[in-house]
């Protein structure tokens, strides 16, 4: 076996890699072999079918994959003794295609050629003692926690039943379908409910608040929520989907009920039993939790900020030996995407391509890894999060809403990356210098949802 490697311009490396007769012929005997002990062909116990039966039958095929396998395995010991790095899997050189096996001529040579990224050793540069980044802290003082108490009261209130319409309130109504201003002959008519801040028109709802429990107003669906006719017909309407009747847009609507969140008034009693996670006893005791709780969750924004302004300035700053022409031409090859696609995406790709590498220089540099039981964990934080937010605990849904979770690829990876994503910055941010910048929630939270929009 024959391997040749040249490094080409814009950081490419070529491997050539040659099969002789004696690299390949013993290892095309080996697989007819291990083939002939699993046949088990008609007239013949299994594995003594005899082997020119087996060469008949399978030769062709055995031998073109032999040599197919021997390319690749040559091709990963070279890199891994070579000790190798690249970006993106090795692909076929511009020009070489799939080589044609003859299997009844086993004096030939074989070769392909192989194209890599090869990445250079690199530093990963910003973050040492001089460079100075912007962290932005929220001031969360007594007016903060007002407002916090505030929403959690509502939050552990109660819908009750009231005569008049208010902004946040929900409502039930009879509904009938018009046509010409009438109710339209075998048209709709329902129960449907309306929530006042999902109300589209804002002359609609300045309208609603005038009303009161048995009054009556006509408008268009398209006015109530701004969603296609047929999600308004499937989860306004709820009609079924066998039902096949055209649905116009004009309806007279009968206010039949009103609700109205009506918030808990906060005492030591209800801190005690509905909230037993904050695990205090007083209203005291939860206003300390609850400031404390505040400043950890303003911290993480202030923490998204400055890891945000962290990864820009590395990326700046760290040199990584990309190939822009090779990733053009992988990505069309490998991924078959067009030339408009990837002109379109390159740059995106590029982006994320360099610093997943420095996430790997990091978490190598600095001994850490992700363990399933850290993904398992995240995942499992996630779905009590859900439920924390509209204060709903329940085990049984909980287990079940972690096993879906937990079962797809997609939201596993997405945990993994973000595990490691988050111990990276961890590991980096003692490194650098913090200038500390006290600023109100509302311009942390603004700066926040800026970023968001990025």
């Amino acid at each position: 076996m024959k391997i040749e490697s040249s490094k080409q311009p814009d950081y490419i490396t070529n491997i050539k890699i040659t099969l002789e007769p004696s690299d390949y012929s013993d290892k095309f005997e080996i697989e007819l072999r291990k083939l002939k002990s699993k046949v088990n062909m008609k007239g013949f116990r299994k594995g003594k079918t005899p082997e020119h039966l087996i060469k008949k039958l399978y030769g062709s095929s055995v031998f073109t994959e032999s040599i197919d396998k021997m390319f690749n395995e040559a091709l990963g010991t070279y890199i891994k003794e070579k000790n190798i790095t690249h970006l993106a899997q090795p692909m076929f050189s511009e020009g070489q295609s799939t080589i044609s096996v003859d299997y009844d001529d086993q004096t030939k040579e074989y070769s392909l050629s192989f194209d890599l990224n090869e990445m250079e050793p690199f530093e990963v540069a910003g973050i040492e003692a001089q460079h100075t980044y912007d962290y932005f802290v929220a001031i969360v003082d007594d007016a903060a926690l007002d407002a916090e108490l505030e929403i959690l009261s509502s939050q552990l209130g109660k819908y009750e039943e009231v005569d008049d319409i208010q902004p946040k309130d929900h409502f039930d109504a009879e509904a009938v379908e018009l046509e010409n201003d009438k109710p339209k002959e075998n048209g709709y008519t329902g129960t449907v409910k309306i929530f006042m801040d999902v109300v589209f028109d804002q002359d609609l709802k300045t309208h609603l608040t005038t009303l009161k429990k048995g009054d009556k107003f006509v408008t268009a669906l398209s006015k109530i929520e701004n969603k296609e006719k047929e999600f308004m017909k499937k989860h306004f309407l709820k009609i079924e989907a066998s039902d096949e009747r055209e649905i116009g847009d004009d309806f007279e609507f009968t206010i039949s009920k009103i609700e109205r969140l009506m918030p808990v008034t906060l005492t030591d009693e209800v801190i005690k039993e509905r909230l037993p996670e904050l695990e205090v006893d007083t209203l005291e005791e939860a206003k300390i939790k609850i400031k404390e709780n505040l400043q950890a969750y303003y911290e993480n924004n202030s923490r998204q900020l400055l890891y945000y302004d962290m990864m820009n300035a590395i990326m700046k700053a760290t040199n990584i030996s990309v190939s822009e022409t090779f990733m053009r031409r992988w990505l069309a090859e490998t991924e078959k995407l067009s030339p408009e696609k990837i002109d379109a995406e390159i740059e995106i790709f590029l982006r994320e391509l360099k610093w997943t590498s420095i996430k790997d220089k990091v978490s190598k540099d600095h001994g850490f890894n992700v363990s399933e039981e850290e993904v398992q964990g995240y995942l499992y934080d996630r779905v009590l999060g859900y439920q924390r937010q509209y204060g709903y605990f329940d085990e049984s849904v909980t287990k079940r809403l972690f096993e879906r979770i937990a079962g797809d690829k997609n939201e596993v990876y997405n945990a993994y990356n973000a595990i490691k994503t988050s111990k990276v910055f961890k590991s980096l941010e003692p490194l650098i210098t913090k200038s500390e910048i006290k600023v109100p929630i509302e311009v942390l939270n603004e700066k926040v949802a800026n970023l968001n929009k990025k």
